[in-house]
């Protein structure tokens, strides 16, 4: 992606859903992605070469979601590189890295790139990520590098919240599970920010 956006696709998102043989996490995770309050753009899941019937169960309940078809598992940096591909071929400007076991909150995009186009040295934002089994404990929220055996230290994670992770704030590390990424491009399987 070169130059600047339009005013038409300034706020424009690519949601980037990678499957590899689960089936119901990606239904429902697609689900809460339809109830978003900020309308995406593109809804785009990539399948890393699953052996169910994901494809063709995905390309039926959401016709108007493109899936892209990979022979092999190409895992985690594989599939999301695949389909930030596709995503920039539609000149969005923010693409958004979704686990396929995740579901966002109806309003979790929009807040999440009204943060995005508050700052422009911005490279990517993160959110709170809850424990789906146990919805008012944090998994985590963001990390904080360490340059020991561990290499990121995880804050929140298996605490109530209690809006101590709410402020919004520069962080070392941000989980690909929700992530925004802004004027995002690809090198040789790793992603990189301008």
């Amino acid at each position: 992606m070169t130059g600047s956006p339009s005013a038409e696709n300034s706020l424009s998102v690519g949601v980037v859903i990678v499957n590899w043989n689960r089936l119901d996490d990606t239904l429902a995770c697609l689900e809460s992605v339809k109830g978003s309050m900020h309308p995406a753009s593109c809804v785009i899941v990539v399948d890393n070469g699953s052996r169910d019937s994901s494809v063709k169960r995905i390309q039926q309940a959401y016709p108007d979601v493109t899936v892209i078809v990979n022979s092999v598992n190409l895992g985690f940096a594989g599939g999301n590189n695949k389909g930030i591909e596709v995503a920039l071929d539609r000149r969005v400007r923010y693409v958004l890295l979704l686990n396929n076991d995740a579901a966002v909150e109806p309003e979790t995009i929009g807040e999440m790139i009204r943060c995005a186009s508050g700052d422009p040295r911005m490279g990517a934002v993160g959110a709170k990520i809850f424990r789906m089994d146990q919805p008012d404990i944090l998994d985590f929220c963001y990390g904080t590098v360490k340059y020991d055996h561990w290499l990121v230290s995880m804050e929140g994670t298996g605490l109530k919240d209690h809006g101590e992770f709410s402020e919004e704030k520069e962080v070392e590390w941000i989980s690909g599970c929700c992530m925004l990424k802004i004027n995002v491009f690809i090198i040789n399987e790793t992603i990189a920010y301008r």
